[in-house]
């Protein structure tokens, strides 16, 4: 399992490269991160359940500009993750999968706002890079600035890196106590809320394209 909590934190570090700092071709979107890790992690069937649902959830948050959104990516990969790591050590029947995964769901979607705001706080360190650069570009030193891109390229990476291998490693071994202790009628509404969830999902996204 730990081989597999490195791959998929080293690939949510990629992935989160996409929201904004190189790329933006759209893999980082949770209906492209949730087959990707189901694919690596040997189950596509639940990591495209997963992708589609916060797919769906999300669909209205997309990085434009200068605005910094909850990351969809990070909950996207960590939630998918856990959910398939986890699952496998608990004796879930058909009765409490549902129960389980909207636990999970629940739980891993504030990560998008607290990873956000470390992005910010990233972010800001970029005004030194720029000191920096208008320094060394007037000596003729052009070598710097692609010292600089890689260097923060790589930050962002690291950033995307640490994030999911601290949440995932923290959820594997939290989320099976917490769900032991739950009493067993909540997990039969929760079980009945995560039926619902499409529902919701598809809410979202009308009310998003009718508002267009």
């Amino acid at each position: 399992m730990i081989v597999e909590i490195l791959v998929v934190s080293f690939i949510g570090g990629l992935l989160s490269l996409d929201v904004s700092a190189w790329g933006q071709i759209m893999v980082c979107r949770p209906i492209v991160c949730g087959p990707l890790i189901g694919l690596l992690l040997g189950d596509l069937k639940t990591g495209l359940i997963i992708g589609v649902l916060l797919e769906l959830i999300w669909i209205n948050v997309i990085s434009m500009g200068a605005a910094i959104p909850p990351d969809a990516t990070i909950v996207a990969v960590t939630c998918t993750t856990l959910i398939m790591l986890t699952e496998r050590m608990l004796p879930l029947g058909n009765n409490f999968q549902g129960s389980y995964r909207i636990i999970v769901l629940a739980l891993t979607m504030p990560l998008g706002e607290i990873f956000t705001r470390i992005d910010i706080k990233q972010r800001k360190l970029n005004a030194h890079f720029v000191h920096y650069l208008d320094r060394e570009i007037p000596k003729g030193n052009l070598k710097a600035l692609g010292k600089v891109n890689y260097f923060s390229l790589f930050l962002f990476f690291l950033k995307g890196f640490l994030f999911s291998l601290i949440a995932i490693s923290a959820g594997v071994y939290f989320l099976p106590k917490l769900f032991s202790c739950l009493p067993y009628g909540i997990l039969t509404g929760l079980n009945f809320a995560y039926r619902l969830l499409p529902a919701l999902g598809l809410a979202i996204a009308f009310n998003t394209f009718r508002d267009l």
